[in-house]
Order: C-alpha cells, then sequence, then structure tokens
C-alpha cells in the first residue's frame, strides 16, 4: 500500500513540474525568456533573481566579480571593491571627524559623534576624554591647518581644536599666526664648509639650513653647488695642548674641529680622548731599571722608565752599581729597590 502511495505521489509531482514547465516555455508559439531584476552582489560574486510573474523567484548567473587591471569596480555588476584609507580623526568637543586619503579619487569627508561605553568618559572610537581639558597654550600647525593637544595628567594628549587655516585675504592665519608665504629664492648658491643653500630675497634676515654637499668624494668638487669641499682626516691629530683633524684635500694648511683638549680632570679629553697624567718627581727605583709614577688616579702609568746607568757606581735615580768599589776599592753600600 505504502509502495502505491509512493508512485502515485511521484506520478502528481511530475505533472506539476510538467505543468509549470509548459507555462514557462510555451509563450504564444514562442519559448518563454525570463525577466531579472537588479544585479544583487557581495564582495565576491554577484547574481540576478529571476522575477517571471508565472514562476517563483530563483537565482540566476552567479559569478565571481570581474575587473580590468587598473579598476577597483566590477565590468559586470558595478560593485566597488575599494576600501578607503583615512587620515587620524580629528576630536571636537561633540564629534570626530576624519578625512579619506586615498589617491585614486577626491577626499571626502566623515563626522560621527563621540561614542561612550557605559562608566567611560573616554571616545570609544578617537580616544577623546569628555572633561575639561589642560590645552597647550600655543597653536601647533603645519601647511595645511592648526590644532591644540590636551595636556591633562589624566590621559595620553589628544589633538584638539583641528581646523584650516583662516587667512582673510592675507597670508598668515588670523588664528595660529602660521604664513603660507611662498619665499623667492637667490639665483645663485650660498656655500661654506657645511653645504650649501639659497637665500631668499625677499626675507634676506632667515636663516636658512644648508645642504650637504654631494658627490665630491673624487674630486672634492660637489655636484650640486660646484663649490670645492675641503676633506679631512677622520682620525684626530693630537699634541699635549690641543687636537684637529688634518686635511687630505690640498689645502693641507687647513684643520678641522681644532680646539684645546676638554675635561683632563681624570687624564683623558672628552673629545678625542688624548691622554695626559701626572707624575711623581720622585724616582722609583727598581733592580734593573727606574721610572716615575703616576701622581694621578691611574697608579699603573710609568713614565721615563728606563734600565739603570751608572757612573762612577751611581745611576742619576740615586741607584748604587753593587759591583762598583770606587777608587780605593772600598765596597759602596747598595740602595735597596
Amino acid at each position: 500500500m505504502k509502495k502505491l502511495f509512493s508512485i502515485l505521489l511521484a506520478t502528481v509531482m511530475a505533472l506539476l513540474s510538467v505543468t509549470a514547465l509548459a507555462a514557462c516555455s510555451d509563450e504564444e508559439e514562442g519559448v518563454h525568456v525570463h525577466t531579472y531584476g537588479e544585479w544583487q552582489y557581495d564582495e565576491s560574486k554577484h547574481w540576478q533573481m529571476t522575477n517571471c510573474a508565472d514562476h517563483a523567484p530563483s537565482q540566476a548567473f552567479l559569478t565571481p566579480h570581474s575587473y580590468t587591471e587598473d579598476s577597483e569596480i566590477c565590468t559586470t555588476c558595478g560593485y566597488d571593491s575599494h576600501r578607503h584609507t583615512y587620515s587620524e580623526w580629528k576630536a571636537t568637543d561633540s564629534a570626530h571627524v576624519r578625512s579619506t586619503t586615498c589617491s585614486s579619487h577626491a577626499s571626502t569627508v566623515e563626522s560621527a559623534p563621540h561614542s561612550y561605553e557605559e562608566g567611560s568618559d573616554t571616545c570609544s572610537v578617537c580616544g577623546y576624554v569628555d572633561h575639561e581639558h589642560e590645552l597647550t597654550s600655543e597653536w601647533i600647525y603645519d601647511t595645511s591647518g592648526h590644532w591644540k593637544m590636551t595636556e591633562c595628567s589624566s590621559h595620553e594628549p589628544i589633538k584638539v581644536e583641528a581646523s584650516e587655516h583662516v587667512y582673510d585675504g592675507g597670508e598668515v592665519c588670523t588664528v595660529c599666526a602660521y604664513s603660507n608665504h611662498v619665499h623667492t629664492e637667490a639665483s645663485e648658491w650660498s656655500t661654506s664648509d657645511d653645504g650649501h643653500w639659497k637665500t631668499y630675497t625677499c626675507c634676506p634676515d632667515i636663516i636658512v639650513t644648508p645642504i650637504p654637499h654631494e658627490g665630491y668624494a673624487e674630486d672634492n668638487v660637489c655636484d650640486v653647488c660646484s663649490a670645492h669641499v675641503h676633506t679631512f682626516e677622520e682620525a684626530w691629530t693630537t699634541n699635549a695642548d690641543k687636537h684637529y683633524h688634518k686635511a687630505t684635500c690640498e689645502h693641507t694648511d687647513l684643520k678641522d674641529h681644532e680646539g684645546a683638549h676638554v675635561g683632563m680632570d681624570d687624564c683623558y679629553c672628552d673629545i678625542c680622548g688624548y691622554e695626559r697624567h701626572t707624575y711623581s718627581e720622585d724616582w722609583v727605583i727598581g733592580e734593573k731599571e727606574h721610572w716615575h709614577g703616576a701622581s694621578c688616579s691611574h697608579a699603573s702609568k710609568t713614565a721615563n722608565r728606563a734600565e739603570h746607568s751608572f757612573v762612577n757606581g751611581k745611576c742619576e735615580c740615586g741607584a748604587t752599581d753593587p759591583t762598583y768599589k770606587g777608587d780605593e776599592g772600598i765596597q759602596l753600600p747598595i740602595i735597596p729597590a
């Protein structure tokens, strides 16, 4: 009985399928053509849904997105796979703002109110702390805008009150005093041993930081400004009073960083490492040698160390020759070492 019922059910389902197909495939002596809705998509693929009146919607054309080499937009469905990059959040008392920094399109601004978790006064998005901040007294600025930083002891510094410069028709921001003045450079280079620079003909009192010379290793001539560049030994040349670097170019009379020794209280120059100890005037007499011992803190240092040299049985240090008996053959007393 159950077997017969199964056969009958299968027959009914088959008849229903045939009927549906007939309704979908025979349309006034032609083949039924589906109609479709707009493309639908997710991050990896797209599809369309049929919207025919005589049968339920079904999914069709399910395929991965397709992109050209220089585009982030699918050529089939228009899905944009681009993911924005952003500047840091800038905080105001009520909201945080950031801008897109993508190179492929114009910058857009995104703004949202601060978001606080229950019991917290710190925004979970930008880190802004909702309390009476202590701020830097001076404005901080760059070419595009100005801001202040918080100086509160209860949290890390936060950039606040950030905004673009306000010029009101002039060259100086009326808020932070930043100047957008564009300097006019001199046509000729100014040079020194440290580098080259161009002065500002509009503002001659401004001191311009030199740019290091380039490409002078072989001929001592800078590739940029054509100035002769003096070169010097890296090692120090020293004497008892001073130190300097000798010139390695043709100007051999030049000395670089010449100066007196510094910090010799510990017997070593703080700059060049020159060593200068002090010694006792009294001789230290050994069995075969004599020397002057250090009177500074470096007790192991010695000076004028030499072997004894006896004249008439005596050395200049006071030692006596134990083998010398004098003119009358009298043995001289031996001075112990």
